[in-house]
């Protein structure tokens, strides 16, 4: 059986950075918006592989269960990884999706995010452990140390990372 990392979080909280964090470390997957190889089975017998997916992804709702369903069918003991950043920094960010929205309204989809996500894992009492955008910042080889030697990962690679809160407090 192989090891398989859902990675979850509202939009814009860092789950393409914590993905290509398991990439580095030798997970089989993609950090791309789309085209995410589990979408259409193509992972089955990698030994460690990674499945991204923002809240909500494309404007939809993902069934988180049935996603963790699917990786089981496809022989794997998933963990799954919740994404976290402070969440001025990430309803400005999530604004350039959703240009419409005012502040109240980018915050109540924050929160409808993360109740989404922990009705899943507590639906399906999955593993799971969090990724901290700002610890990443702040303590980037650390921190990355840290996630994949609890995850039982190859940290002798560390991915390089920038700081993508500046631009939302005028700090460039």
């Amino acid at each position: 059986m192989g090891k398989a990392f859902l990675v979850v979080g509202a939009e814009a909280t860092g789950t393409r950075l914590a993905t290509r964090i398991l990439i580095n470390a030798g997970c089989s997957g993609s950090d791309e918006h789309f085209d995410q190889p589990f979408d259409s089975g193509v992972f089955r017998g990698e030994p460690l592989a990674v499945w991204r997916r923002s809240i909500p992804h494309s404007h939809e709702w993902p069934d988180i269960p049935e996603l963790i369903r699917r990786l089981n069918e496809y022989g794997y003991e998933v963990t799954a990884l919740v994404t976290m950043r402070e969440w001025l920094a990430t309803s400005k960010a999530t604004r350039r999706n959703h240009p419409a929205d005012t502040p109240a309204e980018a915050l109540e989809r924050l929160m409808k995010a993360y109740r989404w996500i922990f009705k899943a894992l507590i639906e399906t009492n999955v593993p799971y452990d969090f990724v901290h955008y700002e610890s990443l910042i702040l303590h980037p080889e650390a921190t990355q140390r840290a996630l994949l030697h609890r995850l039982g990962l190859d940290d002798s690679n560390m991915v390089e990372i920038y700081d993508g809160n500046k631009k939302h407090y005028g700090l460039l």
